[in-house]
């Protein structure tokens, strides 16, 4: 009794939400024929119809692509090319084995002469730290101040 139930239930289901396409007896009478294979297209039914042809090709928006194509056996560099192998040219003097800043011919400065700059720069950012008005306090902070403008 309950099996009925079930096999009843599953026909109602199956009849109200599934379409008709995806039942058995649709799939085996669709297939009940023989399906006659071609050889090939010879043996092709001619076609009135006019023939597709394929889109005309228009220019697309951006860059151009480069006017040379590559062969095959020509290399492509694909990824990230390996620094074995590269002599530095120094753009200075034009030597191998340098770069600019390691450059023999180009003067060295002291340590004299790099300590000056070091202290010109300290005051260049230092100009503008105390701010202050008549009264003496931090304009910044309104007279609460913690490093004592």
């Amino acid at each position: 009794m309950l099996m009925q139930l079930l096999q009843y239930i599953t026909k109602i289901i199956s009849n109200s939400f599934l379409a008709s396409c995806y039942n058995k007896e649709t799939y085996l009478s669709t297939y009940a024929h023989f399906i006659q294979p071609m050889n090939n297209m010879k043996m092709w039914p001619t076609s009135n119809n006019p023939r597709i042809e394929p889109p005309v090709i228009r220019q697309l928006p951006g860059r151009p692509p480069k006017s040379r194509r590559k062969e095959v056996y020509e290399s492509r560099k694909t990824g990230l090319i390996s620094r074995r192998g590269a002599v530095m040219t120094c753009s200075t003097c034009h030597a191998k084995g340098h770069n600019k800043r390691g450059c023999p011919t180009v003067p060295r400065q002291t340590t004299e002469t790099a300590d000056q700059t070091v202290e010109q720069a300290q005051v260049r950012t230092n100009r503008g730290a105390n701010k202050t008005d008549r009264t003496g306090s931090c304009k910044l902070w309104k007279g609460q101040c913690k490093f004592k403008c």
